[in-house]
């Protein structure tokens, strides 16, 4: 499913909750990735309502302008249908590097994060 970003938000660093939610105006379609600090599993929400925690069966791509989520077949069934996210993020340029360090805090160690691009930290510390 392709999608443009027109409004990103993410997590303040005090929160316990490390988030990304992206919405489509056109299409008003939400797509979000968050993880509690203190929990292993990252929870997928799409449509703004249908959600599921997963664990390994879910691959994000940053690079330039777009973000690629890619989820197994199972995982996809469990949501919408949708197995691939094209993200256009071109419209929040400024706000890619925020949305790096977000998905860094989300998947932790988890290896499924790819960034294909050095991004300039804008969180102090990070």
């Amino acid at each position: 499913m392709r999608l443009r970003a027109d409004s990103v938000a993410v997590s303040n660093e005090e929160s316990r909750l490390s988030c990304i939610e992206i919405h489509d105006d056109a299409k008003d379609y939400f797509f979000s990735i968050s993880r509690f600090k203190d929990e292993e599993k990252i929870v997928i929400m799409v449509c703004d309502q249908l959600n599921y925690k997963v664990d390994n069966n879910l691959i994000l791509i940053l690079e330039n302008n777009r973000l690629i989520a890619k989820l197994e077949n199972g995982l996809a069934k469990n949501l919408d249908g949708h197995t691939i996210y094209n993200i256009d993020l071109e419209k929040i340029k400024p706000y890619r590097s925020f949305i790096a360090d977000e998905l860094k805090e989300i998947f932790g160690n988890k290896p499924n994060l790819i960034i294909r691009r050095a991004y300039t930290s804008k969180i102090k510390g990070k």
